[in-house]
């Protein structure tokens, strides 16, 4: 076997340049001694070692960050206060679309100008976190009127259904008994360190949203679809409920529930957040 096609196999599979020439200076050694030409041998050897050792140092560091990158240090609660939370603008709705964008399937991205649309029936809508200046994740939680929530529940229509006319208006959300937890993401550019503690404290933004309007208000239960993996573990985790069977919907979606009358949800995040990180990889 050439090592030209050893070295097709190994980039198919991503692995990285440095660890493909050290294989190749391995290759050509045992190449070297198979034919029995030590002077090939010691030429290789004479004209490599420099480069590879450098090689090895540099490919050691890498490995080091890739086994970081699997297996990402535990962050203090509350270490990074910079997290900042506040409502969307306009400027943050392209920020959002171009973040789902990335982190979305293609067939579950809503335009922007819907998003827009939706902000500006009810600026609420969207809420976006910073750490310092950089955008580093929102969630939305969507306030539906009655007849569309059922609907939506029902799995006759999908996110991108959803007009304008069909959300509630800010200072009438209190009024309502349920309501849709649309997405949470995450900049999938925010460094591992830190990317725990930005999901933690999104979550802990949603729950304080949440308890607040369950005791000024007569909210009941909470709604979320599954649109990723790890979202979906992240529900099953916080012990939602499974309603409907993606097969059965529009938005090919499996449907979750819980009821929050009687649960202070942040106390629940705070009590399981380490532990769902740790099973689900929730760290994103």
């Amino acid at each position: 076997m050439s090592f030209k096609s050893i070295k097709s196999f190994l980039e198919k599979i991503a692995i990285p340049i440095e660890i493909i020439a050290i294989i190749k200076f391995i290759y050509e050694v045992v190449e070297s001694i198979k034919s029995k030409e030590p002077v090939t041998l010691i030429y290789t050897i004479k004209t490599f070692a420099l480069p590879v050792g450098i090689l090895i140092i540099v490919t050691s560091f890498i490995i080091y960050l890739w086994i970081s990158r699997k297996k990402p240090p535990q962050v203090a609660l509350g270490e990074h206060k910079e997290i900042e939370f506040r409502y969307a603008n306009d400027e943050d709705i392209k920020k959002i679309y171009e973040l789902d964008s990335r982190v979305f399937k293609k067939r579950d991205i809503i335009k922007e100008e819907i998003f827009l649309n939706w902000h500006r029936k009810n600026n609420n809508i969207f809420t976006v976190a910073y750490f310092g200046e950089q955008f580093v994740g929102y969630y939305s939680i969507l306030p539906l009127k009655k007849s569309i929530f059922n609907k939506f529940l029902c799995g006759e229509i999908k996110e991108k259904d959803i007009t304008p006319d069909n959300i509630v208006e800010a200072k009438r959300v209190v009024r309502l008994t349920r309501l849709y937890l649309f997405s949470i993401a995450v900049e999938p550019e925010v460094p591992y360190i830190l990317k725990n503690e930005v999901s933690y404290k999104l979550f802990c933004n949603i729950a304080h949203c949440l308890d607040k309007q369950r005791k000024k208000g007569n909210l009941k239960k909470i709604y979320a679809t599954g649109a990723t993996k790890r979202g979906e573990n992240l529900l099953k985790g916080f012990k939602f409920t499974k309603i409907s069977e993606s097969k059965k919907r529009e938005d090919k979606h499996n449907l979750y529930e819980k009821e929050i009358s009687e649960v202070n949800i942040k106390d629940l995040i705070k009590t399981h957040w380490q532990r769902i990180a740790v099973e689900y990889g929730e760290k994103t």
